[in-house]
């Protein structure tokens, strides 16, 4: 092993240029999902697609050939792992569904706000006054060069839609337009937390408040004054008692316009549960979650889901979600064949046993940020274990099974 790897190894940086000469772009053979093909491996005879090997890229999106066969061979292996899972049952296991519903919220969320933003492009009182001011070639140019990140995953006919979208709103958010009409709407809308209507004039503030919680808190003084008279319990000792003001709000069922959220399925409930018995501000999740399902579902429709912008990134999530469910699926495998994480143990002298060996042997000097790197090689070390024992399962696996490798692989 060389001192540079070594060093990486470690968890310290290095100056990679000094280190590798990394192939330019042009110098790499390149590929896409469409030259690809659709289907790149059988597994006992089941499909294994090119979207499941590279989830939440565009068709059209190139990257180098080599890429191709580590992440198919780990497409293959979670397959596998699916199937040995689906005929033990574990598909329906209650941990498996709780875990998978859980995964799935926060990418809900995410398509029905995009779905909130492209139909609000077609609401004439919110553009009417923006119409001359409809972003330019050169602007949604600048947009995209300066937000990369957001669309490199969107096929190229698609980006600069979604960049016109994202600029419009932006303006639409300065005039305080979309606030305004949103009052409007919502004052149509009756919320209410396990049957109990919320004040309009309550949501109407929530509106104004913008990103600051209104809402959550309020249905918090709801429940809490429920329990009190239901149970002659002290308000105090719920309200400051963060296990049992949690406890009570998860289970709480908030409706608006007839579409429904339980409170505990918003992610990172147990945070918000927290701030509000610490009496300490939070962002407006609650209240951007059900305003976001009433105007989804009027988006809707409006046919506003068939827009082209919207199928793509809804085909995206619906990737990303599949390969998820294959993970959760296969650590709940896993656990059931007792290699579960639970059963992988490193301990913290293993971990400081080997950053002193290194350090030793290539004689490197104490870093600054010591405890990042203990952290970083204790993840190593329990990686390295966690393969050395699931390797050989795996390994059975492959050999009782059919698979068919319906493109190159290097031996």
């Amino acid at each position: 092993m060389t001192a540079a790897i070594a060093i990486i190894a470690l968890g310290w940086t290095i100056n990679a240029k000094a280190q590798f000469k990394t192939p330019e772009p042009s110098q790499a053979e390149m590929t896409s999902l469409n030259q690809l093909g659709e289907v790149l491996a059988r597994v006992n005879g089941k499909p294994v697609p090119a979207t499941a090997v590279f989830p939440m890229f565009a068709p059209d999106r190139e990257f180098p050939l080599t890429m191709v066969a580590p992440r198919l061979k780990l497409a293959v292996d979670r397959e596998l792992i699916s199937q040995e899972a689906a005929e033990l049952g574990l598909d329906k296991n209650p941990e498996y569904l709780n875990q998978i519903a859980v995964a799935e919220f926060p990418l809900a969320m995410q398509s029905r706000r995009l779905l909130v933003r492209l139909y609000m492009q077609t609401i004439p009182e919110l553009n009417e006054q923006v119409k001359f001011e409809n972003p330019t070639a050169a602007e949604i140019d600048a947009y995209l060069a300066e937000n990369p990140d957001k669309f490199t995953q969107l096929p190229v006919q698609v980006r600069r839609t979604m960049a016109k979208t994202r600029i419009i709103q932006a303006k639409q958010d300065k005039r305080g337009l979309v606030g305004e009409w949103l009052k409007k709407r919502l004052a149509k809308v009756q919320f209410t937390v396990d049957g109990k209507e919320i004040p309009g004039a309550l949501i109407e503030e929530a509106v104004t408040a913008g990103r600051t919680a209104v809402l959550l808190p309020a249905i918090k003084d709801m429940v809490v004054n429920r329990e009190v008279e239901k149970r002659g319990i002290d308000a105090d000792a719920i309200e400051t008692n963060t296990e049992l003001l949690t406890l009570m709000l998860s289970g709480s069922v908030v409706e608006a316009g007839g579409e429904k959220v339980t409170l505990g399925d918003i992610p990172q409930f147990e945070r918000l549960a927290a701030d509000l018995a610490a009496s300490k501000p939070m962002p407006a999740i609650v209240f951007k979650v059900l305003s976001d399902l009433v105007v989804a579902a009027d988006a809707r429709e409006n046919g506003i889901d068939e827009d082209p912008g919207y199928l793509e990134r809804q085909r995206q999530v619906d990737q990303r979600l599949n390969a998820r469910r294959a993970d959760i699926l296969g650590e709940v495998y896993y656990a059931q064949q007792g290699m579960g994480a639970d059963a992988i143990e490193v301990t913290d002298a293993e971990a400081e046993d080997d950053y002193n060996w290194y350090r030793k042997q290539f004689r490197i000097p104490e870093p600054s940020n010591k405890q990042r790197v203990i952290i970083s090689i204790h993840k190593r070390l329990e990686t390295k274990r966690m393969e050395s024992i699931r390797g050989p399962h795996l390994a059975e696996l492959r050999a009782a099974a059919e698979i068919e490798y319906l493109i190159d692989m290097p031996e």
